[in-house]
C-alpha cells in the first residue's frame, strides 16, 4: 500500500487540535485529524499517512500502546511518529527505544 502525502494528527483535545490544524494547514500541509486511538488505528491501516502526530493521552487507548502496535506492523512500523504531549520526555523514557518515534514535543 502506497503512503499518502498527508499528516495524521491524533488528539482528543479540541482546543489543541484546532491550534495544530490551523498552523499546519496555514503552512500548506495536507492533514487528517482523528480524536480516538481506534479511529487513528483504522486510518493508519487503510490510508498510510506520511507522518503521525500523536498525543499520548487518548480517551480510548494509550498512545504508547498504539505506537507499539504500529511498530510491530511491517507497513505502519515504517511511518515516522512525532509525539505531542504535556508530559515531559523524562516521564516517558520508553520513547527513545521505539523504532518509529522520531521526535517528542511538549
Amino acid at each position: 500500500m502506497a503512503r499518502e502525502r498527508r499528516v495524521l494528527l491524533i488528539d482528543d483535545d479540541p482546543d489543541l487540535a484546532d491550534l495544530y490544524l490551523l498552523q499546519l494547514r496555514r503552512d500548506g500541509i495536507p492533514l487528517e485529524h482523528t480524536r480516538t486511538g481506534q479511529d487513528a488505528d483504522t486510518f493508519v491501516r487503510t490510508r498510510v499517512p506520511a507522518l503521525i502526530l500523536v498525543d499520548l493521552r487518548l480517551p480510548d487507548i494509550d498512545g504508547r500502546e498504539l505506537i507499539q502496535r504500529w511498530a510491530d506492523d511491517s507497513v505502519a512500523g515504517a511511518i515516522p511518529i512525532w509525539i505531542l504531549s504535556n508530559t515531559t520526555p523524562e516521564d516517558n523514557l520508553w520513547w527513545h527505544t521505539a523504532p518509529n518515534v522520531q521526535r517528542y514535543f511538549l
